[in-house]
């Protein structure tokens, strides 16, 4: 059961959801039920099929999100409440209202994305020292996982985890010997068996359903990009945190110059080329123009260290990923599908141009400011 926030109520859409069936193979999937959202009903009731501990996927066409993870044993009843913020095409791990089994593995899985978000860090940062501890941190923590728990979904994945990324740190034989401990605690479950993933079968109603999520994969696309915001005309309401943790939204900065949105990151080369353009654009026209620079680093770090070391402390910066490594929805709107991406706002907020890249800005301001 779902409840959504009065917002995403208003949104028309269908509801998915599907899962994995391990009982006829690793391959295999289904769509087990589906909803139409009416206006400003709250509540969604989903039925789905399984004869043992399972994992759906929940799936909204239009807003919100696109890979909901639900835990739930035969017989179940799992409630959680989704709102407008949950939009995002990454798995998420809601803590359900009702559904024990659920928050139980759902409170282990978005540990190991908080563990993996580090490990991330410590690579971009080329930490080998700490990345080395960390891996042996993180060898334990999937190892003590497969010993404690009593959830062979969780206890399978764990083990995937392992065998994709630590079998240099375990070695082979330590690898094998897990998997075949895993196999006895759990052999009703075909994820645990050493066989599991090599019957690559499928029915042709798995086939069928392969197909038919593409198909609503590419539904929600269309209908994201149908909405963006970033038309020309339209105005921007942007309020995102700056360097030094406070807001900064479009609306409080000063009214009476061009808005210049430069949406950037610190490793990505073609964005820091458009620097020196852009520092003359300020220089020519310091009084007219301001800089409003979007970083979607996921390393707040390197982005902190990169406005330093280029010098763009004359930039208004904010961030537009969460700690959680997520693009917030106020930048994903924007429907930046590469960067650089900028976009020229006039002193009501609205966009004027778009990608004015190279030397392109300052002639626009030219012709705007000079005219």
């Amino acid at each position: 059961m779902l409840h959504v926030d009065d917002e995403l109520a208003q949104i028309e859409q269908n509801v998915y959801i599907s899962s994995f069936c391990p009982w006829i193979s690793g391959w295999e999937q289904a769509i087990w039920d589906s909803v139409q959202t009416q206006k400003g009903v709250n509540m969604l009731k989903m039925k789905a099929y399984t004869p043992f501990e399972n994992e759906f996927k929940i799936t909204f066409s239009k807003e919100g999100p696109t890979k909901l993870v639900v835990f739930a044993l035969p017989g179940d009843t799992v409630e959680l409440d989704i709102t407008h913020l949950d939009n995002s095409y990454k798995t998420l791990y809601k803590k359900a209202t009702k559904g024990k089994i659920h928050n139980q593995i759902a409170e282990i899985k978005n540990k190991e994305e908080e563990y993996w978000n580090k490990k991330h860090l410590l690579q971009e940062e080329n930490n080998t020292d700490s990345i080395a501890l960390f891996d042996k941190f993180m060898t334990e923590f999937y190892s003590h996982q497969i010993q404690q728990t009593e959830h062979p979904v969780l206890a399978s994945r764990c083990m995937v985890m392992l065998r994709l990324f630590f079998t240099e740190q375990l070695g082979k034989e330590t690898i094998q010997t897990m998997r075949e401990n895993v196999a006895r605690k759990f052999p009703n479950d075909p994820r645990a068996s050493l066989n599991y993933g090599n019957n690559k079968r499928q029915t042709e109603r798995g086939i069928q359903t392969v197909q038919r999520l593409k198909e609503i994969e590419k539904e929600r696309l269309n209908y994201q990009k149908n909405k963006q915001i970033n038309a020309i005309g339209n105005t921007l309401n942007l309020n995102l945190y700056r360097i030094d943790g406070e807001k900064a939204s479009l609306a409080s900065l000063d009214d009476n110059k061009y808005t210049y949105i430069d949406i950037w990151a610190s490793w990505c080369k073609p964005c820091l080329a458009q620097f020196p353009y852009i520092k003359k654009a300020l220089d020519e026209y310091p009084k007219e123009v301001q800089i409003y620079a979007i970083s979607i680093d996921y390393n707040h770090n390197l982005w902190k260290k990169a406005v330093e070391r280029d010098s763009l402390q004359n930039f208004i910066h904010v961030i537009g990923t969460d700690d959680n490594r997520k693009i917030l929805k106020e930048v994903e709107d924007l429907g930046v599908e590469r960067i650089p991406k900028s976009f020229l706002l006039d002193k009501n907020r609205k966009i004027i141009a778009k990608d004015l890249h190279d030397g392109r800005l300052l002639e626009v301001l030219d012709s705007l400011i000079t005219r």
